[in-house]
């Protein structure tokens, strides 16, 4: 009996991968065998990053601000190289409750509203974007040649780290709960709708953490 999760050799992309959750992630598809690639703010912007055998997965840690178009653009292009076409996204990068100011909605600064909702709602969009466009050039390609270079996608899919705070809110988050109800659920519900277009067997979800 194979108890294998046939994740060996995918590519699997996290954003967030520095953070409390996103370590986790990083550690897990790495004990099963991925290629994780691991974006963070925190991470060095050393302009030779380095791929680390970490058997029997492959780690290569980037800089990457997902506000940033150009920063994000970057680092998923130093991840394409190393490994291929990112068949597997986690979207976990974002401000959470451990860094953000308790406020009700009377004493929010109307820039810190705006600062979560462009790295919390605007990065994710970027993240999925990036991730959509890379299936999608992949096919392309594949269907323009014969070369075997043109490998199949394993795994495709993408999960976005959201929070219970979307479902039932909290009173001084609503910046933060407003932000994730709109990833797990209006964006997700979107995407549930494309993905399938671009990829037949590629996989959207959200999962929703609490305490």
């Amino acid at each position: 009996m194979d108890l294998g999760l046939g994740l060996e050799d995918t590519h699997v992309l996290v954003t967030g991968g520095d953070g409390i959750i996103g370590s986790v992630i990083v550690s897990a598809f790495l004990s099963a065998g991925a290629n994780v690639s691991s974006l963070d703010i925190t991470h060095s912007q050393d302009s030779q990053p380095s791929v680390e055998s970490l058997s029997p997965g492959k780690l290569l840690n980037l800089h990457a601000d997902i506000t940033s178009t150009s920063s994000l653009t970057t680092a998923w292009d130093s991840a394409t190289s190393a490994f291929g076409t990112v068949e597997c996204c986690i979207a976990a990068a974002g401000l959470d409750l451990s860094v953000l100011p308790q406020s009700g909605i009377t004493d929010m600064d109307p820039s810190t509203w705006n600062r979560i909702f462009t790295t919390n709602i605007h990065g994710t969009f970027l993240t999925t974007k990036l991730w959509l466009c890379g299936l999608r050039d992949h096919i392309s390609s594949s269907s323009a040649s014969s070369s075997s270079a043109n490998t199949e996608i394993k795994n495709p899919g993408l999960i976005i780290i959201g929070s219970e705070a979307g479902h039932f809110g909290v009173e001084t988050q609503a910046a933060y709960s407003a932000s994730k109800s709109a990833v797990q659920y209006g964006l997700l519900s979107s995407l549930r709708v494309e993905v399938p277009k671009i990829h037949a067997r590629a996989r959207s979800n959200a999962i929703a953490p609490g305490a």
